[in-house]
């Protein structure tokens, strides 16, 4: 495979961490999906430096550029990954009976935009109406023909609940912890300025499958969303300096099945080295991305030589 961007479901990417070019092996593996392999040194990678990609192919790409062409398998994060949460604003007024909290319907951040108020209409023999601009719910409240507002916490719920505006954007319910035992909404309400609901967040909403990774690019640590895409739960690994433990194994094993833009070069006299020189051992698999081939090894670790077998499957 000739460029990180080819990199199949079903193959594991090993990145060695270091000041210099990285190496990038895969090794087919049917029962993982694709994980990077390093150390807590990964952070450096949050730069656009240069991959080394099998054999002499060379890509230039950011970590964010993996990322993307990773689409929900994998997102990165400068610290630890959020777990998907609804913002929310507590309106309780004074009183009995009269407080709800509205919850943003759509998990993360995008909620803190949403702004509820209630307006006292300053009219005798008003009526209850929810008005929406954008993402701002304004509730006009009723009044009675002194122009006292009238407007009971029921009846403010039940008004966001059938303004399509407003159930787009949250989801209102009584709060029972209110002062007052009927819990039932039956306190009349008092104006109240805009408030901005607040508290959303979440990495990877609507994007991140699930058993997705998310790796924090600045401690070095490996996720797991055991959530879904649309509320993302991140459970983290022991790390990547555990995984770093596995490198050499990973290695060893991405030497068994190469990949590189073009045939592989044989062992003559070591100059050039050959492909898979002192690493591919007998019997080793290397693919060429460019011409459609597969060849094996037929000569031994030290001294490789590629034999071709037919076209790549």
């Amino acid at each position: 495979m000739g460029t990180v961007h080819k990199l199949q479901a079903g193959y594991l990417l090993g990145v060695t961490s270091g000041e210099t070019a990285t190496s990038v092996k895969q090794v087919q593996d049917a029962s993982i999906g694709a994980v990077f392999v390093g150390t807590r040194t990964f952070g450096p990678y949050l730069v656009e430096r240069s991959f080394v990609v099998g054999d002499g192919a060379t890509v230039t790409m950011s970590a964010s550029g993996i990322a993307t062409r990773f689409g929900g398998a994998l997102a990165l994060s400068a610290g630890a990954p959020e777990n998907a949460v609804r913002a929310a604003l507590l309106v309780n007024p004074a009183g009995d009976d009269n407080a709800l909290t509205f919850t943003a319907v759509a998990y993360g951040s995008e909620g803190n935009a949403i702004s509820v108020a209630y307006v006292d209409p300053a009219a005798a023999s008003a009526a209850l109406a929810v008005v929406v601009t954008h993402s701002t719910i304004q509730v006009l409240l009723a009044t009675d023909e002194g122009g006292a507002i009238t407007s009971t916490a029921a009846q403010v719920l039940a008004g966001v609940a059938a303004s399509a505006g407003a159930s787009a954007l949250v989801t209102a319910t009584l709060y029972t912890a209110d002062t007052g035992v009927a819990d039932d909404g039956s306190g009349v309400v008092t104006a109240m300025a805009q408030a901005s609901l607040e508290g959303g967040a979440g990495t990877g909403i609507n994007v991140a499958i699930k058993g997705g990774l998310c790796l924090d690019t600045t401690n070095g640590e490996l996720y797991l969303n055991s959530g879904t895409t649309a509320a993302p739960v991140w459970a983290r690994f022991a790390g990547l300096t555990a995984f770093a433990a596995t490198t050499s194994t990973v290695n060893a094993l991405s030497a068994l099945h190469m990949y590189g833009a073009g045939a592989p070069v044989d062992y003559t006299d070591g100059t050039p080295p050959a492909t898979g020189e002192g690493s591919a051992p007998k019997g080793a698999i290397y693919s060429d991305t460019t011409n459609g081939f597969v060849y094996r090894n037929s000569g031994s670790q030290a001294q490789p030589i590629w034999t071709k077998l037919g076209d790549a499957v």
